[in-house]
């Protein structure tokens, strides 16, 4: 998942990692918060590991990396759960348990679910990521929406990562390529859906429109900031360029009569 690691949650008894209640013998709260922490962790790689593995017998498998399998609505469920016994164990979740959370969502195409989460993670004091972001691009390709898609683009590129006064300076999102296959995708993926060979080719359009911009390192949309060798050596990027640019010149040479 990238970024599943134990971290240091905030154990509202002031109690150091390891120490048990005095008196009862019981786990502190830290405790008890990593045990939950671990069977989320667990619960996620389980049940992406055994749906992998059934579409791999059923013969499913996808051209993209991150979709070979869907997730089920038991696992949001699941995380949801895990999250709130976190809370009854008296700890706050922090950003990997969130992008944990995020991660099911995004797989689900769940629009609406990532939105949330991340008013609740700025509710809880939070700053996202770039693993927040990039799950959060993620759904949107999932559901293909690239308005989404977009809207999140601006919205992570312009994001203030100082709150109050304390700043996260290491959270501030800098577009990878990794992130622009999922913004093409989300292209590609609508573009797939539609009828009408116009808004077909509008979506095409963006697709090299973008990679035009990563190709002349302009400063809109934080194009500047990908590598544009790590891009031509993205096969999956490459394939989707590949795949709107012989669209929009075969629909040239239709509307010229050619």
């Amino acid at each position: 998942r990238g970024e599943i690691v134990l971290t240091d949650f905030g154990d509202r008894s002031g109690s150091p990692p390891g120490h048990t209640n005095k008196g009862n013998g019981q786990p502190s709260a830290k405790m008890k918060a990593l045990d939950v922490y671990t069977e989320l962790i667990l619960s996620l790689t389980n049940d992406s590991g055994q749906q992998n593995q059934s579409n791999r017998k059923n013969g499913k498998q996808s051209h993209y990396k991150d979709e070979t399998f869907e997730v089920s609505e038991n696992e949001i469920v699941k995380v949801f759960l895990v999250l709130q016994e976190m809370k009854a164990a008296g700890a706050d979740p922090d950003i990997a348990c969130y992008n944990a959370l995020m991660g099911a969502c995004a797989r689900a195409g769940d629009i609406s679910k990532l939105r949330d989460i991340l008013k609740k993670i700025e509710q809880d004091g939070l700053v996202p990521n770039s693993t927040t972001w990039k799950e959060i691009l993620r759904g949107a390709s999932r559901a293909r929406d690239s308005e989404v898609a977009e809207e999140m683009w601006e919205m992570a590129l312009g994001y203030d990562t100082q709150k109050g006064e304390e700043k996260y300076p290491d959270t501030k999102w800098t577009p990878k390529v990794d992130d622009l296959e999922l913004l093409l995708r989300s292209y590609i993926r609508e573009a797939s859906k539609e009828d009408l060979p116009k808004v077909r080719a509008a979506l095409y359009r963006k697709v090299i429109s973008a990679y035009a911009g990563v190709a002349r390192a302009e400063k809109r949309l934080g194009f500047d900031q990908i590598d544009p060798d790590a891009l031509k050596a993205n096969h999956r990027i490459v394939k989707m360029i590949t795949q709107a640019a012989n669209f929009l010149d075969k629909n040239i040479l239709v509307n010229d009569g050619g």
